[in-house]
């Protein structure tokens, strides 16, 4: 291949042979600087490839009017390079967000990773720990009277009284021992359960205006994970809509479908042009954040609020992203 500079050694010696015999290519020499500028020539250079071939074969006048067009060269000249420049930077910064982005979900990945293990490690130390409570309480007693009823058995030709006394205090044991499975039982499971009826609760007991509340029929794909963040949610809105709106009306509507939960809350009242992202709408934008899902926020005729909580393709709840963030 031809060397760069040999091929515009060429060009310039191409228009300098031209320029002899027709004067009006002298202004050819002007494009050459937008090529020296660019490949960092000095002066001299510029000068000897430029100024000097029209000093030579141009007039005064014509001087003139090439040192006119000399000049529009060099802006272009100049704007190109500007140009350039902004290009290679704004390449440099999008190279380099691309790179943050791939960083950042390289470590997402690897904490959702090392969460779920985490959840795995929780949920085999309460199974241990429910193990290590039914040997330890349930079993022994159940092991205990299993011995004073095979003892009750051996006795009972030799001693019929003992043995009814045995197999008496046997029945009392195992009594109290299904009572301990039951207390056992009941503990493992949460007292206080989320749901719909808890939502609803909230929103009929909410006396500072009326509230229209929507919802669909099902709500079997949404769990506690969720149920807890809804009712965080709300209780969150209706509290700046007593404390902020001057509403007169509420309307609330959960709906569900395959691929998300959909929580959307309007008032009535002023509204506001400028939302500020104060404590109670930074808890509320975490929560849902910490499981993917979107929150907007508008201020405008009232202020409405809407939450989407996303769905996997079968259908259930990402409990387990939820958890990987906590």
């Amino acid at each position: 291949m031809i060397n760069r500079k040999w091929l515009y050694i060429i060009e310039w010696a191409f228009i300098f042979a031209i320029s002899f015999y027709f004067t009006s290519f002298v202004p050819a020499f002007a494009l050459c600087i937008l090529t020296l500028i660019k490949q960092d020539k000095k002066w001299f250079q510029i000068f000897l490839f430029t100024f000097l071939p029209a000093i030579v074969l141009l007039n005064k006048k014509e001087w003139l009017i090439y040192l006119f067009f000399l000049c529009i060269c060099c802006y272009i000249a100049y704007l190109i390079d500007r140009l350039e420049e902004k290009e290679k930077l704004f390449r440099r910064i999008t190279d380099n967000e691309r790179q943050h982005i791939y960083e950042l979900e390289k470590t997402k990945q690897q904490l959702i990773h090392s969460s779920k293990k985490l959840v795995q490690l929780t949920e085999l130390k309460e199974r241990n720990r429910i193990a290590s409570q039914l040997h330890d309480s349930i079993g022994h007693a159940i092991a205990g009277i299993y011995m004073q009823l095979q003892a009750a058995q051996k006795i009972k030709s030799k001693d019929i009284n003992q043995s009814d006394k045995l197999l008496d205090k046997s029945i009392k044991e195992l009594s109290e021992t299904l009572m301990l499975v039951r207390q056992t039982v009941h503990n493992l499971v949460p007292q206080n359960k989320l749901g719909f009826h808890t939502l609803k609760q909230i929103i009929d007991s909410y006396s500072f205006c009326e509230i229209d509340f929507q919802y669909s029929d099902s709500f079997s794909q949404i769990t506690d994970v969720y149920w807890e963040i809804l009712i965080s949610n709300v209780k969150e809105a209706l509290t700046n809509t007593f404390k902020h709106s001057k509403a007169t009306h509420v309307m609330i509507q959960l709906t569900t479908n395959r691929h998300f939960v959909r929580l959307y809350i309007k008032d009535n009242g002023i509204g506001s042009l400028l939302i500020e992202d104060n404590l109670g709408l930074r808890g509320m934008r975490t929560r849902i954040n910490e499981v993917g899902g979107t929150l907007s926020i508008h201020g405008v005729g009232g202020f409405t609020i809407v939450c989407h909580l996303p769905l996997n393709e079968e259908g259930e709840i990402r409990d387990a992203e939820y958890f990987d963030s906590r």
